[in-house]
């Protein structure tokens, strides 16, 4: 199992063996938990140009070129990964993307938090217990107090600034 994008296999093209398949997963979900398990977390990728640019009429032209819903479903189908695009994840689709794209369009929640960019530390214990966790180095329990202990430095260190979602 590895937590990821729908971008693995394109990005891992050429390191898989060939007939090597992928399949999606929502995580577990625990009986009786609180929150909506069909909630989807996506990331996007921000676009900007200055407002005083030289040429930002001619950005801005390029962003509808680059988001126009041909482009978007040829990035999807060439790049291998769904598009934050309306109508693009739709119609044909490479195989490993019709079970996430079906979880997207389903989802009543999507959401996205930008904390691996506010709290660079704590994203890295994250990852580094997740990881743990996956390759069975650590229980579960272990992986909650270890996320825990680095939560509560980074509530404490008045050094970082802390943001509200």
């Amino acid at each position: 199992m590895v937590p990821c994008g729908t971008w693995l296999k394109s990005e891992m093209r050429n390191m898989m063996k060939p007939g090597a398949k992928l399949a999606f997963m929502l995580p577990p979900s625990v009986e009786g938990g609180k929150g909506d398990p069909g909630a989807i977390n996506v990331d996007i990728e921000p676009w900007m140009f200055p407002s005083k640019a030289k040429a930002s009429d001619r950005a801005i032209d390029f962003f509808k070129y680059m988001t126009s819903l041909d482009n978007a479903k040829a990035f999807v189908k060439e790049k291998g990964t769904l598009m934050a695009i309306k109508g693009s994840n739709e119609g044909e689709l490479p195989e490993e993307l019709v079970l996430p794209a079906k979880a997207f369009k389903e989802s009543k929640t999507v959401w996205s938090i930008k904390f691996r960019h506010w709290y660079k530390g704590f994203m890295k214990e994250l990852e580094d217990s997740l990881t743990a966790l996956l390759s069975k180095t650590l229980t579960s329990q272990q992986f909650v107090e270890r996320l825990e202990k680095a939560a509560q430095a980074v509530r404490e260190d008045e050094s970082i600034t802390k943001h509200k979602v």
